[in-house]
């Protein structure tokens, strides 16, 4: 038995009924293996592993694996072999760095890597799968034009970071619908900036202290923008 969220008591069973587990999903690897060509989504989320295992190369139809609130510290490079994998949940890991080649996975759209050890982001080349990168919580002190190679991308996260600045390249990616900058150290975000029609929401709370006439002037050049400096 538990309780759901109006304090009401319910069978797993009953819960499983109304929510039920994807098609294709597996928690184990043991699992998994029986049938490889049957698994899309694989979970690993907090097992403790310090390695991605290799085993998960055997699942060549996987779209999504998580493999947060573990131990990892790498990403190894055969990753790119997994052609159709969209979803990749990397959160509450140790990865301090990410490397360039994740951003070559073929499918990919979206990037989780919240919670990790990350402070810096190359791009080799422009990517035209990502649509979504949440990198709050790492340890990034700027955030440089690589950022812009995302071609596709419309949500971009990056809460709790140390950002004293947001370059104006943000402002100028076409794709971009969703920014998240909320818990940095920004003070000045509008030098540079451009007219920017498709911005639909720039959260800039609990951030240092804004001039209330940056503010006005940035919403002037994001006319259908929502802008967030407040809790």
């Amino acid at each position: 038995m538990y309780r759901n969220s109006f304090g009401q008591k319910r069978d797993v069973d009953e819960f499983l009924k109304d929510n039920p587990v994807p098609q294709g999903t597996y928690y184990t690897l043991s699992d998994a293996q029986i049938s490889p060509q049957k698994v899309l989504r694989l979970v690993l989320a907090g097992t403790g592993i310090k390695t991605i295992p290799s085993e998960v190369l055997k699942f060549q139809n996987l779209t999504e694996l998580d493999l947060s609130n573990n131990k990892l510290q790498e990403i190894p490079v055969w990753i790119l072999k997994l052609k159709n994998l969209q979803i990749l949940n990397l959160r509450a890991n140790h990865i301090a760095i990410l490397p360039p080649f994740v951003f070559s996975l073929p499918a990919l759209r979206v990037l989780d890597l919240w919670g990790n050890d990350i402070h810096s982001l190359t791009l080799p080349q422009d990517n035209f799968t990502i649509e979504d990168i949440n990198l709050s919580q790492n340890k990034f002190t700027a955030l440089y034009d690589d950022i812009s190679k995302l071609k596709h991308l419309r949500w971009l996260r990056f809460d709790n970071n140390k950002l004293t600045s947001i370059p104006p390249v943000i402002f100028k990616m076409a794709s971009l619908q969703y920014v998240y900058f909320l818990h940095n150290s920004i003070s000045d975000f509008d030098a540079g900036v451009s007219k920017n029609e498709h911005i639909k929401v720039v959260d800039l709370a609990l951030n240092d202290a804004f001039d209330i006439i940056k503010v006005s002037r940035l919403q002037q050049l994001l006319p259908n923008c929502r802008i967030i400096t407040e809790l």
